[in-house]
């Protein structure tokens, strides 16, 4: 038996998914022989055919074995709670980009007075347009009023803040657990993962 960690069984499975796409490149339903003299089509069918069937059969074996890691991983991605920090760093993530989205169009609202004044000022240039022209009542100014205040403002980026420090102490952890536990697998799909260069 073979002992990897769960990091290890990972990226194994990453650089099997990779053999998988290039070995499927081998297995085609079609070829395209050129007639010659020195060339036999039933030759080439059978040669062709043997490396497709090849390709096939090893594509199967790292199916299997990568279903078996996967599987085994997940396994442990639950008995070690794994799964649910990552369940909990998603969700803080959701938070933070949404609490970042409304810190990004956020401005510290202002005086009352200096809203008033901006109040009047648009009202008055209101009040000029209509003199001014037939088209007036289509000019309907309006005044953006911000609500938060700095002291809000500053709560959000500290919100911020504490879900990425949490998010990293999860993803700590979860490196820990990654390093820590760990699967088998057998010494023949070793072999197999060997002869094809995925280890």
């Amino acid at each position: 038996m073979k002992t990897l960690n769960l990091r290890k069984a990972s990226q194994i499975n990453s650089e099997i998914q990779k053999k998988i796409t290039e070995l499927m490149t081998q297995v085609t339903p079609v070829i395209n022989v050129k007639p010659n003299d020195a060339v036999k089509p039933n030759e080439v069918i059978l040669e062709v055919l043997n490396r497709i069937h090849t390709s096939m059969k090893d594509i199967d074996d790292l199916d299997s074995i990568y279903i078996f890691i996967r599987d085994s991983v997940t396994v442990k991605n639950n008995e070690s709670r794994i799964t649910l920090m990552l369940n909990a760093i998603a969700a803080k993530e959701r938070i933070v980009k949404r609490l970042i989205g409304l810190k990004n169009i956020t401005q510290p609202a202002p005086e009352f007075s200096i809203i008033e004044e901006e109040f009047k000022q648009k009202l008055a240039e209101r009040k000029a347009a209509r003199q001014n022209s037939h088209y007036a009542y289509d000019y309907d100014p309006t005044v953006a009023i911000p609500l938060f205040t700095q002291e809000d403002i500053d709560k959000i980026t500290s919100a911020i803040l504490a879900l990425k420090r949490d998010i990293r102490e999860l993803q700590d952890k979860i490196l820990v657990l990654n390093m820590s536990n760990t699967i088998e697998i057998t010494d023949l799909d070793w072999s197999v993962l060997a002869r094809l260069g995925v280890v």
